[in-house]
């Protein structure tokens, strides 16, 4: 949020939209499959937040395989007639659909190509065109500047501040702002890795509550697909650890909610102090990075 009000800029509250609608959509897919009788509004309304989505951030279009895999579910678990699979397949499809109609016929009015999104126009410090947008060998850069670059510390306040690894800097083609990794600025998303090497420790089960695979499914795979071009992207920039945090943090809740139903007193004390002390670090670390946002000279990243 604080980027958002610094900078005003379209990139941030394009990233800031997905986030919401994003979030959105996996809530009203999630919950319009629980309980025995699915609700086919709640089914649009999820279609309906995927949508809107791909409007602010196109690569969410990947995601509308999650419906089919949710339509399919409905089909199978329910042993459904054709008529309600129809209803339900409507359900998930029309809406999201009706998005990609209107948001093509946008483009195409705004730049005479259904598939245009403004990509080719964009402005930065760098000509995205003049390189390969997205590229294989940006993994390996990528996963280690989003997950794991830990911040720079200094004398000046707040004492940490994201900084740039010199030993990337002869990479040309690729472009490198000052950056924080998920796993410093954001500890929380480690948990399930906390959570499963307790369980592998603990050899009492306290309960028989089953893991909520389908909803794990459709989170995990949705923030796969989700941030798989960011990991291919030509480059990165801080405000893409906002769009990780928000695809990793709710499946992070999940499997904690889960273990601490799991593990005997003593390994879910220790699950849920990682817990908070990794909430705390995330906040301090938020407090830090609104001060960095809010200095004139750092406004690009």
């Amino acid at each position: 949020s604080f980027i958002v009000k610094n900078h005003g800029g379209l990139y941030h509250v394009a990233i800031a939209t997905s986030c919401f609608f994003f979030t959105g959509a996996i809530y009203w897919l999630i919950i319009g499959t629980a309980g025995p009788k699915y609700s086919m509004w709640k089914l649009a309304l999820g279609s309906l937040f995927l949508g809107a989505g791909v409007g602010a951030r196109p690569h969410i279009i990947v995601l509308s395989i999650i419906l089919y895999l949710i339509w399919m579910k409905l089909v199978k678990e329910k042993g459904t007639s054709v008529k309600n699979a129809a209803y339900e397949g409507f359900a998930l499809s029309i809406p999201f659909l009706i998005c990609l109609l209107l948001l093509g016929l946008y483009n195409y009015l705004r730049f005479e190509s259904i598939t245009e999104f403004g990509f080719t126009y964009q402005t930065g410090d760098i000509n995205i065109m003049n390189i390969k947008p997205l590229d294989m060998n940006n993994i390996i850069p990528n996963i280690y500047l989003l997950l794991l670059h830990l911040p720079g510390v200094n004398s000046i306040f707040p004492f940490l501040h994201p900084s740039v690894p010199l030993f990337m800097g002869v990479y040309k083609a690729y472009y490198i702002p000052p950056m924080v990794g998920l796993f410093a600025a954001t500890p929380f998303v480690i948990t399930p890795i906390i959570g499963l090497v307790l369980n592998k420790l603990d050899h009492y089960s306290a309960s028989k509550i089953n893991f909520p695979r389908f909803e794990a499914l459709i989170m995990t795979s949705a923030a796969m697909l989700f941030l798989l071009p960011l990991f291919l992207y030509s480059g990165c920039t801080l405000r893409s650890i906002t769009e990780i945090a928000m695809a990793t943090i709710p499946i992070s809740t999940v499997f904690w909610f889960y273990l601490c139903t799991k593990l005997s007193l003593k390994f879910k004390k220790i699950l849920n102090l990682y817990a908070v002390s990794s909430t705390i670090i995330s906040i301090f670390f938020g407090f830090c990075l609104a001060f960095y946002a809010m200095r004139p000279f750092n406004r690009h990243s």
